[in-house]
């Protein structure tokens, strides 16, 4: 109980002197900004770092689970080709359209279903 009574007076007393011994102009310039100004970086990485978040793990369940691919992939072809321009979801399959030995790449489900057919 004394100590804190004692951390009190102390931070009064220093409170006291720092605003007695500052010069006028130093009261101005402690003045704070609107709160925009200076949360920018949370208000920033919340905007930016969020939806980041979300879709890298969107991307990352693309390339590890074959059936939220194949999924995504039936109902929204042209977002699974936007994607897989700017990251390679099936680097294999990217390995394959290179080589020129062999015909075009389809779909793995496509392969699978066809020797099923047959």
């Amino acid at each position: 109980m004394l100590g804190r009574s004692l951390m009190r007076t102390l931070q009064r007393g220093s409170r006291l002197l720092s605003t007695a011994s500052a010069p006028p102009n130093a009261a101005v310039a402690k003045a704070k900004g609107p709160p925009f100004a200076r949360y920018f970086w949370y208000t920033t990485g919340i905007m930016i770092g969020l939806p980041g978040a979300v879709g890298a793990v969107f991307v990352y369940n693309l390339q590890t689970d074959d059936e939220f691919y194949n999924h995504f992939n039936d109902r929204y072809p042209d977002l699974i080709d936007a994607i897989n321009e700017f990251v390679p979801l099936n680097e294999s399959l990217l390995e394959l359209a290179k080589r020129e030995d062999i015909g075009p790449i389809g779909s793995t489900e496509d392969l699978i279903n066809e020797s099923m057919q047959t």
